[in-house]
């Protein structure tokens, strides 16, 4: 007779071993006692892997009889209580109650220690029948050999298919859970005596912080400085032995780029093991666990960069940003033209909100006219930096590199204006229209990339390209036209759209004058409608006014519509300069005191 020892966990066989039974009782446990024939249950006692804690060091005896196994278990000696009982195994699952003893089993019969122990003792007329009595009782095992290599391999399967989702993967929302759940479950894994598994940030000082706040930790366990040091030097995996020790960086498989915790550290897996911890069995699977961790953090990032990037790119740009080295989004000065754009009238339009339901009615078409805004801003492959009220501020150049990036942001602001034609406002006076928002575009060398903190990060512009365009789009508002641009944005559109040189304006607050000019967009749009011939005019005019010449300037004005708000400011202009007389020096500019 041939008695299996088996230790089987939900149908299937993590590892098994045989041995023939005769009339002489061999004694079985995790360790047991005796002078006669003893079998030690590798899985009793383990130094690492599973382990069955129902069985006890001295739990039974085994002897064959007519074709019978005999199972019977050993008397306690000392006060001890008796080891678990044992329970019949059939196909339909284990009895409840337990057997009466001596337990005899005929071939193909087999019974289990306890409730819910894993070890089964499994009768066989001979090891030939082995496969198929397995079948017959746990038709759901997968029915490998399990010899005794396939132990740790089978028992680190069951832990990732049945542990590792409650313990880890479970809803975890910050790195530093992450490291608490994968650090306590490293050590659950390995299960010898001594584990200890820190994840640490290193600094630029060589300062080490464990960031996973596990009380199991050892209260003495210090990592060692002087190995993390060697090992970030080394700027790859460590392996020690006696103790078994391995550091490695936290990084996606496959990944050159180790992960920083919020203070920009990089972080390590420091694991620390027993003697009795063999290396073969902690070494890949710490490896694949760090590989796992590493992944989790790299979806993690980019779920968190999508999220913040989606309210600044289009799905486009965000696309082509993710695929990139996360690098590339730190601030840089790149050549862009940035869009402002805020509603014409907005404090007349909360104004108009006389009561609880107006003001909500105000804000509910604010928001229909920023969707307009972000979705053509989106359409054309823009970048909103930022809301601001009833205002968007918005660039093109970067991340992209589009060459043409001016002529994209002059495009954008022309169809916004299409896009909010139902808003353009008619004086019923003189059937003068006025567009519904105000644009200022500027072009020019900028610092621009991802910006503030790790809680809060967001897409930020600056320099005085941005600080140009926010006073032009506020300039709007004495030119009466929708879109003012700039000089070097003008010169980048070259013909591909018509623009009109309105003035050298000094904005409040600069010390130089500027070429302002007009985007020239259909007056049902709310602009000026001027054709080309109109725009060679008024340019003459503006000519003429540059070289003081008050009377050329204006009779090349009256010529032009009368419903030309250019005209109109530049004829006021003429009148003020001509009372009021020039500075020394003046170049034709007009300067402004308020922004």
């Amino acid at each position: 007779m041939h008695l299996l020892l088996a230790l089987i966990d939900h149908g299937g066989v993590l590892l098994a071993e045989s041995r023939e039974v005769d009339d002489q009782p061999i004694r079985i446990g995790a360790d047991p006692a005796g002078d006669g024939a003893r079998w030690k249950v590798p899985w009793g006692r383990p130094a690492s892997g599973p382990r069955d804690r129902y069985l006890s060091r001295d739990h039974l005896t085994v002897r064959a009889d007519g074709g019978h196994l005999v199972l019977e278990r050993v008397e306690p000696a000392g006060g001890r209580s008796k080891p678990n009982a044992l329970h019949r195994v059939t196909a339909a699952g284990r009895d409840a109650e337990p057997s009466t003893e001596p337990l005899r089993l005929a071939p193909g019969e087999a019974a289990a220690v306890g409730g819910k122990g894993g070890t089964h003792f499994i009768c066989l007329r001979s090891e030939a029948d082995r496969e198929a009595v397995l079948a017959t009782l746990f038709p759901a095992s997968a029915l490998a050999s399990a010899e005794p290599g396939d132990y740790a391999a089978r028992y680190q399967l069951r832990l990732l298919r049945e542990e590792l989702p409650s313990r880890v993967l479970a809803a975890w929302s910050e790195p530093e859970e992450l490291f608490t759940r994968m650090g306590e479950f490293l050590q659950f894994a390995l299960g010898s005596r001594g584990v200890a598994a820190a994840f640490c940030a290193v600094g630029d000082d060589g300062s080490v912080e464990i960031l996973n706040e596990d009380p199991s930790l050892h209260a003495d366990f210090t990592p060692s400085r002087s190995n993390l040091e060697a090992a970030v030097a080394q700027g790859g995996e460590r392996c020690g032995e006696s103790p078994l020790v391995f550091i490695a960086p936290v990084a996606s498989p496959g990944s050159r780029s180790t992960f920083r915790d919020r203070r920009g550290r990089p972080v390590w897996l420091y694991l620390e093991a027993g003697d009795d911890t063999d290396p073969e069995v902690a070494l890949p699977f710490a490896r694949l666990l760090l590989g796992l961790t590493g992944s989790l953090l790299d979806g993690w990032q980019k779920q968190r960069t999508e999220e913040q990037l989606s309210r600044y790119f289009s799905p486009g740009l965000r696309k082509l940003v993710l695929d990139r080295d996360p690098a590339e989004l730190e601030p840089r000065i790149e050549e862009c033209t940035v869009l402002f754009c805020d509603r014409r009238g907005s404090s007349k339009a909360a104004e108009s909100g006389r009561d609880d339901a107006g003001i909500l009615d105000r804000l509910r078409e604010n928001g229909e006219m920023l969707e307009r805004v972000s979705d053509v801003v989106f359409e054309h492959e823009g970048v909103i930096a930022d809301f601001a009220g009833d205002g968007v501020l918005a660039f093109w150049g970067w991340p992209a590199g589009h060459r043409d990036h001016a002529t994209r942001a002059a495009r954008a602001a022309a169809e916004i204006a299409k896009r909010l034609a139902p808003w353009v406002e008619e004086n019923p006076g003189d059937g003068r229209r006025f567009a519904a928002i105000r644009v200022g575009i500027s072009t020019g060398r900028v610092a621009v990339g991802m910006t503030g903190v790790r809680q809060q990060r967001k897409i930020g512009v600056f320099g005085s390209a941005v600080n140009f365009g926010a006073r032009l789009e506020g300039l709007g508002k004495q030119f009466l036209v929708p879109v003012l641009i700039s000089e070097e944005t003008a010169r980048h559109l070259g013909d591909a759209m018509p623009v009109r040189r309105i003035c050298r304006i000094r904005p409040a607050g600069f010390d130089q004058a500027y070429p302002v000019h007009e985007l020239v967009l259909p007056r049902e749009h709310g602009g000026s409608g001027a054709d080309a011939e109109r725009i060679a005019a008024y340019e003459q005019a503006l000519e003429e006014f540059t070289r003081r010449d008050w009377n050329g300037c204006r009779t090349r004005l009256r010529a032009l519509p009368v419903d030309d708000e250019p005209t109109y400011w530049l004829e006021r202009q003429v009148a003020w300069f001509q009372a009021h007389g020039t500075p020394e020096g003046w170049q034709g500019e007009v300067s402004f005191n308020v922004k």
